[in-house]
């Protein structure tokens, strides 16, 4: 059940903790920030020291762990949530432009870049992304983000899109094209890599379970 300290309810979900007990795992702290982890870098009275701080977070988050990472191990320093598209005629604009506003709602400073040889591709999308902005549950963060972050280049062909996603290297590529598989073995700096529209990368994000502490800005090239 919640717990109420001042003006704040902190909860877990039920989901969480029955991952964590079916892990072994008996104690779990509601906490995050910053603060979290000086906390468990250091210690306090109710939370003890860890060996290692695992897990993405915001720029306070990464910062704090650049301070601690030389008294407690750390995994790697996350940097913002991006994806990048590379779709052909084939794929569908408002799918595209869902995956788009999936990754820009997770931080104001989100990147979601678009590469298609398709003009036409490259306009449905990005008017369907702007019906989806005006509606969107975390509307002021996926709004804040898309001011930069939403971006729309046009490719000479679908080998220049593949190009330019290896110089970006980026955390999620989708590749909503007719036939994703065979560009595959093109692919040679991304973290995650997602074949046609059905493999969506909010299932990567929620729930196909794979690991999502992945390199970002770039450091998909020397991972």
């Amino acid at each position: 059940s919640p717990k109420e300290t001042g003006d704040v309810v902190l909860s877990v979900e039920d989901v969480v903790l029955a991952a964590a007990h079916m892990c072994g795992i008996d104690e779990v702290y509601s906490v995050g920030g910053a603060q979290s982890v000086a906390a468990m870098a250091y210690g306090t009275q109710s939370i003890r020291q860890v060996s290692k701080i695992v897990g993405p977070g915001g720029a306070f988050v990464t910062a704090a762990k650049m301070i601690v990472r030389n008294d407690c191990a750390i995994d790697s320093l996350a940097g913002p949530s991006e994806v990048l598209i590379i779709a052909d005629s084939d794929a569908d604009a408002c799918s595209i432009a869902g995956e788009m506003a999936a990754q820009l709602e997770h931080d104001p400073l989100a990147r979601a870049v678009l590469v298609s040889p398709d003009a036409e591709i490259l306009d449905l999308s990005a008017a369907a992304l702007a019906e989806m902005l005006i509606k969107a549950d975390r509307g002021d963060i996926v709004r804040s983000a898309a001011e930069n972050g939403a971006i729309f280049l046009k490719a000479s062909d679908i080998p220049d899109a593949v190009s330019f996603s290896n110089r970006y290297a980026p955390e999620h590529l989708l590749m909503a094209t007719k036939d994703p598989r065979i560009l595959l073995d093109s692919v040679r700096n991304a973290a995650s890599v997602f074949l046609g529209m059905n493999s969506s990368v909010s299932f990567g994000d929620y729930c196909s379970g794979t690991n999502h502490i992945l390199p970002t800005k770039g450091m998909a090239a020397g991972a």
